[in-house]
């Protein structure tokens, strides 16, 4: 049985649709971890967080989040790309959920990450990653999933139906 989903992508936006249209086809909740870390510091916005906390702190909460989230059942848990470099993430998410990562071709990943749009550099510093840094995140994602889906160039709406095609022939090892 499958307690949660948690899905990670290096285009977070993209994870999201995936996820909601999954939650609605498996009847499941679902939310983006990262998303819900910024509504626990509320109603600071991000760049006050990092100006106050610095991103090791930040990130530091994220891994509580994700720990937090990853203990629920039925439910679909969204990680922002920053949270795949964490080995505690990934010990927590593995713990109760099948992890799905949704790959897309790294030039793709940064030509989004090229068009965002940040408040200011603090917040552009956190979120940008380079090529290198890109191609480690992929290399952990696809190390540490339990399913790997190649999303490249297909719809939310495709991706979520090949997940559920790969969640339906994944069978837990213990």
């Amino acid at each position: 049985m499958i307690r949660n989903i948690a899905i990670v992508c290096l285009k977070n936006e993209y994870a999201k649709q995936v996820a909601s249209i999954l939650a609605e086809r498996l009847e499941m909740n679902w939310f983006d971890t990262f998303g819900m870390l910024l509504f626990e510091d509320a109603p600071r916005k991000l760049d006050e967080t990092l100006k106050i906390l610095g991103t090791r702190e930040v990130r530091k909460h994220e891994e509580d989040v994700v720990c937090y989230g990853a203990s629920f059942d039925n439910a679909i848990i969204v990680c922002e790309s920053g949270a795949v470099e964490s080995n505690k993430n990934w010990k927590n998410l593995k713990k109760n959920c099948v992890v799905v990562y949704l790959h897309c071709a790294p030039k793709r990943v940064l030509d989004f990450c090229a068009k965002q749009k940040f408040e200011n550099a603090r917040e552009k510093r956190f979120f940008c990653i380079d090529e290198k840094r890109v191609e480690r995140r992929i290399e952990i994602c696809k190390k540490n999933a339990n399913v790997v889906v190649s999303a490249t160039g297909k719809s939310p709406f495709v991706a979520a139906s090949m997940v559920i095609r790969e969640l339906a022939k994944w069978v837990p090892e213990n």
